[in-house]
């Protein structure tokens, strides 16, 4: 456990920092779409074919037409996962 700090009279823990699951190098780009909408469904999609995936959305937050959704997949599913996208017609 963290030791605990003092801050403006008070103690406090530092929580321990939570595992980023896009920290890992076997995260790679397999698909990119205009919309959130289009990138959830692909997800879905992935999940239900036991593909995980991750969504990344790069959009601008004051003008969503600006920017993608990136999906993620492991390394080892981007083919399968190209492929099952491909089919989806996203």
């Amino acid at each position: 456990m963290a030791n605990p700090q003092k801050y403006q009279g008070r103690l406090f823990q530092q929580p321990p920092k939570e595992k980023n699951i896009m920290d890992t190098e076997n995260w790679v780009l397999a698909y990119e779409v205009p919309a959130l909408i289009q990138g959830t469904i692909a997800q879905q999609e992935l999940e239900a074919n036991g593909i995980e995936s991750q969504i990344v959305n790069q959009q601008d937050s004051s003008n969503p037409t600006v920017g993608c959704i990136q999906i993620y997949v492991q390394s080892k599913d981007l083919e399968t996962a190209r492929q099952i996208l491909e089919k989806t017609k996203l």
